[in-house]
């Protein structure tokens, strides 16, 4: 595994998106923007590096903590399969235990979604649990990860976040703001 730590002057966002042409991974403070006044507008921010290109991002809190549980959202969107795909695929934690749940769908759509989902696990080594849960995922993805006891969760964005805030949908936007665990965040 190849690694490096970059100290440069100037705009860092524009930095860190010409580096990212060459690496997998972006490693980010999961609230560094929004607690430190780093930038006026951190949602902005946010929305320019995944709009540049710079996915997936591991958005950390402070405090380290071992990944053993991860909690993928899906549901569906080819910005969810991404997201699990991306994360399957890169091996990141290969010991761990995988939930992949569905919220706010009829449980006729989420099934064949869940089922789907877990092969594709099952393909790559992995035995996900599945669950379908009633209510907005901006409502209930932290609560379910903090009941679950998640280590880390895995999101994309969906379609519907390029009306509202271009690239970066409204539940992503809250868990970076509220989340305690780290984010697999990719489009």
């Amino acid at each position: 595994m190849i690694h490096g730590v970059e100290r440069e002057t100037g705009d860092p966002f524009d930095r860190l998106i010409a580096l990212w042409r060459y690496h997998d991974l972006t490693i980010a403070g999961l609230r560094g923007l929004f607690e430190y006044g780093v930038v006026e507008n951190p949602d902005d921010v946010l929305i320019r590096l995944i709009s540049e290109g710079v996915r997936p991002i591991l958005a950390v809190p402070k405090a380290y903590r071992p990944i053993r549980k991860v909690l993928v959202a899906y549901n569906g969107s080819m910005e969810s399969a991404k997201a699990l795909k991306r994360f399957i695929q890169m091996k990141l934690w290969p010991d761990i235990t995988l939930k992949i749940v569905c919220f706010d769908l009829a449980a006729d759509g989420a099934k064949p979604l869940l089922t789907d989902a877990a092969v594709y696990c099952r393909a790559h080594g992995l035995e996900p649990e599945t669950e379908l849960v009633e209510g907005s995922p901006r409502d209930g993805l932290l609560e379910h990860a903090g009941q679950w006891q998640a280590d880390l969760i895995v999101m994309g964005s969906t379609s519907r976040a390029r009306i509202f805030k271009h690239l970066l949908g409204d539940t992503a936007l809250h868990a970076v703001r509220n989340a305690e665990v780290p984010l697999f965040l990719t489009q």
